[in-house]
């Protein structure tokens, strides 16, 4: 068991003035019909996009796609994750919502309540440059994943111009969570969860449904940039990226 530090929680920011949102993510919707291979698509689109460019030129990408398990205590913030999907359920119970809801709160009822394994669908890069940029506010391979909507960041030699190939994993978790780990050519360490849920409300105030695991200390919920801060089994070791 991995005893995350007390900075970095799963934090959903107050609603406000944004419009209150149910369980249809239409970026997740785009690669419900054919999520397998809109998943592969997508990733060896990126992948073959972030050569490492100081590898030979006939040195070959590589991309593994695995299921692994891992420890329910190893994921982050566990309690909070499962205690916001309820929440989210609370709020959406009827309808189609209500349906897919329920589906998501049963998942995380059996994966998140109680100690033991928990399947992950791990899909990793190598010969890549990894996901640079981790500290930028925008504009980055990094932030074009991670923390950026309707933005690409692609240069114009790259494929995937509208940015929605990032939702295709999130067909993949029953939890509508991603979790990305990164290591770059220039050194840097980057880690960070995020899903995609729907509005809930937490002590009389209505919650966003995006939620980032993230440092609570920081101005823009930075991600975590040590690797010794990181549960082992999501440390990534060489160049490249695991999602």
């Amino acid at each position: 068991m991995y005893q995350w530090k007390n900075n970095y929680k799963w934090i959903f920011s107050d609603l406000g003035a944004a419009d209150k949102v149910g369980v249809n993510e239409s970026g997740i919707g785009i690669f419900k019909r054919q999520p397998y291979k809109g998943l592969a698509k997508e990733i060896l689109q990126n992948v073959t996009d972030a050569k490492n460019p100081g590898l030979p030129e006939d040195s070959p990408v590589r991309t593994r796609f695995e299921l692994i398990y891992i420890d329910r205590d190893d994921i982050p913030d566990v309690t909070r994750l499962n205690d916001v999907i309820h929440k989210c359920y609370q709020y959406y119970p009827d309808g189609d919502d209500g349906e897919k809801l329920k589906r998501i709160q049963v998942a995380a009822d059996k994966y998140l309540l109680t100690s033991g394994k928990v399947p992950v669908l791990k899909i990793s890069d190598y010969n890549t440059t990894g996901l640079r940029g981790v500290k930028e506010e925008k504009g980055s391979n990094w932030t074009g994943l991670v923390r950026e909507r309707s933005a690409t960041n692609k240069s114009n030699g790259s494929s995937g111009a509208f940015g929605v190939g990032k939702f295709a994993p999130y067909n993949f978790s029953s939890l509508r969570t991603v979790l990305y780990s990164t290591k770059t050519i220039n050194n840097e360490i980057a880690f960070q969860g995020k899903a995609l849920l729907t509005t809930f409300k937490e002590e009389g105030k209505l919650k966003q449904n995006i939620g980032l695991f993230a440092d609570v200390n920081s101005d823009n919920y930075d991600a975590i940039f040590s690797a010794d801060e990181i549960a082992p089994v999501f440390r990534r070791k060489t160049e490249g990226t695991d999602i």
